[in-house]
């Protein structure tokens, strides 16, 4: 590890590197939003720097729209310029909405989402030593914290997930589990963003051996410990995802394709997933954090998903299948579109954000019809299962509707 952080102590040639994400269809209107523009809203009297407004403030839960809580989190330009790279990915560590990574049904979808609205992460990859401050700092990351939960409660929790929402509900747990949550989405995190071809391309032969190797030895921790199971190998497979996954020398193991059937009869592809206590409480806990207007109605897993609940089976003791792509059911005539609004309770509502090449961001069943105020149930990612408002939630795109 020495000779990894001296190499990157060392100033590369590295090009300037831009992400490249896609546009979406439906952006977040920064102007409309409250801001925080002045850079001593961001200072605090050690002349370091925090973000004016999280999760652990009042002010967070008046926030009514995820352009809300991103316009909030966005940094004046006088700040990005007094931090130099190593400063401004420990700000970004600290993003409040982070955790929203672990509420896509795909990290690269929900990082490229994150990539495109926080302008701390637009800046650093802007910078010539940005990827070699992210790799650092992944260097830097223990992934081998033990569980906070005993070997006894891992097994009750796995046993039946509903004895975790209970406990997280009326037992508090949230001091137990905080540092546990914070590492496991800073893990998240910096592995999505180091699987980002326009990142490696940025890397040094040597910082990226640095990665290759880090990568394997991270991923054989994670797989060794009792704390990852859905994010093991988060790296690979979002590198995957991101076509850089040749830069690691190695291959995501296929897993066994396994199908389920719209009304119609068409066949859609699902996963088992598997269940971790852990990974769970961390979704959990942040969806409960992060989204106070939020009300939630039951556990969190990795189990299902929300496409697969929207679509498949709303059944949450049976239902055990992650569904990322549900085209099928809207395309075969399973389903007729509705429109932009919904004309009756329970019809099916899907959030669409193009170009990506799987546009479906989002589903959920809408429950409640309020004039323009929608209210809809959904699963969030690997997050609990949630009522909230269509426009109040951790997905942008455009909302469509089916019957």
């Amino acid at each position: 590890m020495l000779k990894k952080l001296a190499i990157l102590g060392l100033t590369t040639a590295v090009g300037l590197c831009s992400l490249t994400v896609v546009n979406a269809q439906e952006s977040v209107n920064i102007a409309d939003e409250v801001t925080f523009t002045d850079e001593s809203e961001w200072k605090k009297e050690n002349g370091e720097f925090e973000y004016p407004v999280t999760a652990e403030d009042n002010e967070w839960s008046k926030l009514d729209s995820h352009g809300a809580m991103v316009a909030a989190c966005n940094a004046p330009k006088e700040v990005l310029d007094n931090l130099d790279s190593p400063e401004l990915v420990e700000l970004m560590l600290d993003y409040p909405l982070l955790g929203d990574l672990m509420l896509y049904d795909d990290v690269n979808m929900g990082f490229s989402v994150l990539a495109e609205n926080s302008n701390i992460y637009k800046e650093i990859v802007s910078r010539a030593d940005g990827a070699e401050a992210l790799l650092k700092a992944y260097c830097d990351l223990d992934v081998t914290k033990k569980s906070a939960f005993s070997q006894e409660e891992i097994s009750k929790y796995e046993l039946n997930p509903d004895v975790l929402f209970d406990d997280m509900q009326y037992n508090n747990l949230s001091a137990k589990i905080e540092n546990e949550q914070e590492n496991i989405i800073t893990t998240i995190f910096l592995e999505a963003a180091l699987a980002q071809k326009d990142v490696i391309e940025d890397l040094d032969r040597a910082a990226l051996e640095i990665l290759v190797e880090e990568a394997e030895e991270k991923t054989a921790e994670k797989d060794a410990s009792n704390v990852y199971s859905a994010y093991t190998d988060t790296i690979y497979s979002v590198a995957k995802d991101a076509g850089s996954l040749e830069k690691f020398g190695t291959a995501v193991q296929s897993r066994k394709a396994i199908y389920v059937k719209t009304p119609k009869g068409s066949k859609v592809e699902v996963l088992k997933r598997g269940y971790n206590a852990s990974e769970s409480a961390s979704a959990y806990q942040y969806t409960q954090s992060a989204y106070p207007k939020a009300t939630i109605v039951s556990a969190a897993t990795t189990e299902y998903n929300c496409h697969s609940f929207a679509w498949y089976s709303q059944n949450t003791t049976t239902n055990k299948y992650w569904m990322n792509n549900p085209g099928a059911y809207m395309s075969d005539g399973s389903y007729t579109h509705v429109g932009s609004k919904p004309t009756n309770k329970k019809q099916k509502v899907c959030y669409v954000r193009y170009p990506y090449q799987n546009p479906y961001i989002h589903s959920g069943i809408v429950i409640k019809i309020n004039g323009e105020k929608i209210r809809i149930k959904s699963k969030w990612g690997a997050g609990p299962l949630v009522k909230h408002n269509v426009k109040y939630s951790p997905y942008e795109g455009t909302p469509v509707y089916y019957k």
